[in-house]
């Protein structure tokens, strides 16, 4: 027993001393090894044990609920197709591109997803509002810089990349804004409209004759490169079918109960600048030496 008390004793002394031990490095803080991420723990910004981001993923699927917007090349500009929801009679719709001329007097939710970045370009969004807004805002403060510098407007390739970065440029532990943007855009710049660009959630710029976001994009998409690839510039009724043709693929996708219908458009450039000043400058974020000025015209099949 006298041993046993003996040793005891000299325990609880040990684990005393052990209270006031410093280290011969210093009182530093030890690192610990975090423990590994579950499958299914998708609480984080990085990455997860299969490497893929759910975050990125989760602002992915906000972009594919929005409303589908297809826009193809075609003869002499493009075509625009947006898919819009019957308006309420005291329900007017945001209007961000009412200074265009031909627009004034038309009542859709499609007129709700354009928004002008510059004179000479266009972005139409899919998904969560507020992100798109944001983006665009800076976007607008992008050809804004760029015309006060050289006196032109950006090109729409060059823009969509700083775009881009800027989508990617969400996570918090680096100055970001802490979750992704739930948007995707595309772009038609009047300087050249036989290719469009599109900006995605996860910071990835694509370009191409012919663009899908919103519901049912993926499969919209591949319905539009098998439809083109041997075809050579559509003209805009042909793309207007093959628009129609792909809408109806993906009618009825994501438990949708409201009727909706596709709202057409045709993305032309006008030479002339005087008209183009006079018309909508003052709306514009600049006005100044615009050589090919962007106008947007509802289509019937007229």
């Amino acid at each position: 027993p006298q041993k046993v008390e003996k040793m005891r004793s000299r325990l609880f002394f040990l684990l005393f001393l052990s209270l006031f031990y410093v280290p011969a490095g210093g009182n530093r803080r030890v690192r610990r090894v975090a423990p590994a991420r579950r499958r299914d723990d998708d609480s984080g910004d990085g990455f997860n044990s299969d490497g893929r981001l759910p975050q990125v993923e989760y602002a992915e699927a906000a972009a594919n609920r929005g409303q589908l917007c297809v826009a193809i090349a075609v003869e002499g500009g493009v075509c625009l197709a947006v898919e819009a929801e019957p308006l309420a009679k005291l329900r007017r719709p945001l209007r961000p591109t009412a200074d265009d001329e031909y627009l004034r007097d038309l009542r859709s939710s499609a007129l709700d997803k354009m928004i002008r970045i510059s004179p000479s370009c266009v972005a139409v969004f899919a998904g969560m509002a507020p992100d798109a807004r944001y983006l665009c805002f800076q976007a607008q403060e992008e050809s804004a810089g760029f015309w006060q510098t050289f006196g032109v407007d950006m090109d729409a390739a060059r823009l969509a990349d700083r775009l881009a970065m800027t989508a990617a440029s969400y996570d918090a532990r680096y100055g970001g804004r802490g979750r992704p943007l739930g948007t995707a855009l595309l772009l038609a710049d009047a300087a050249d409209l036989n290719e469009l660009h599109g900006v995605l959630p996860s910071g990835v710029a694509t370009r191409s004759r012919a663009l899908a976001i919103g519901r049912g994009s993926e499969a919209v998409q591949r319905f539009l490169d098998s439809a083109l690839e041997e075809m050579g510039v559509p003209t805009m009724e042909e793309a207007a079918l093959i628009c129609e043709q792909a809408f109806q693929k993906v009618q009825g996708a994501g438990g949708r109960r409201v009727a909706t219908a596709l709202q057409y458009f045709m993305i032309v450039s006008e030479a002339n600048t005087e008209d183009a000043e006079e018309e909508g400058g003052s709306g514009f974020l600049h006005v100044g030496n615009v050589d090919t000025p962007l106008r947007i015209l509802p289509w019937s099949g007229s």
